[in-house]
């Protein structure tokens, strides 16, 4: 997962433990020379957030080791640092700038529960009593007259977790950015040139 062979991990490293360290700090290690990509504020943010998302995604193993370990932390530093300057770049400041962090990672965390769980009963391993106690499935029998047809099919289909994760994102960022700079995330014209940042640049 990390091009690194199994003997030369347990050569170099001791116990359990500091093993487990090592592999996370070269997960976020490599994740510090992410590319940060966009034309806007808005864009970067979101640029920041799709990284997060998508990296745990990619490395679940130790994303998982991350959280059972309580080295959530160490191995999103990196991407956080990252996200922290897109906003004050975006003119987000102080505890603003804190709440929004906390905010989109919030909501990748929870995207990330979904994405996760989805895999998880996709998986040959997933029990027929546990297939059947999920949302679309419980959907299924659902027939309240204060919802209508439309709402009640939709409910029953499994949502497509990509753009809505876009969707999603989006509103919250926004939601947090200035008038100023959303001004510019909606006025973006395509012969506009994209701003790149490593996640390990400074500003």
């Amino acid at each position: 997962d990390l091009n690194v062979a199994t003997t030369t991990i347990y050569w170099h490293v001791g116990g359990r433990d500091e093993l487990v360290l090592a592999v996370i700090k070269r997960l976020s290690d490599l994740q510090s020379t992410t590319a940060i990509t966009g034309d806007t504020p808005l864009e970067r943010i979101l640029c920041v957030a799709t990284k997060i998302w998508s990296n745990a995604l990619n490395h679940r193993n130790i994303t998982a080791l991350a959280h059972q370990s309580g080295a959530t932390s160490l191995l999103g530093l990196p991407m956080e640092i990252a996200m922290a300057q897109e906003l004050n770049a975006a003119g987000v400041h102080g505890a603003q700038a804190r709440d929004a962090l906390r905010a989109i990672l919030s909501c990748v965390a929870g995207f990330l529960v979904v994405g996760f769980r989805s895999t998880a009963i996709e998986s040959e391993a997933a029990s027929q009593a546990t297939r059947q106690i999920q949302p679309q499935v419980l959907w299924s029998e659902v027939t309240d007259t204060g919802i209508d047809a439309a709402t009640l099919a939709a409910m029953r289909v499994s949502p497509k977790l990509n753009p809505l994760f876009q969707t999603t994102m989006r509103a919250v960022i926004g939601a947090f950015l200035p008038s100023s700079a959303d001004a510019i995330a909606t006025s973006s014209t395509p012969e506009a040139a994209p701003t790149t940042r490593r996640a390990n640049d400074r500003a």
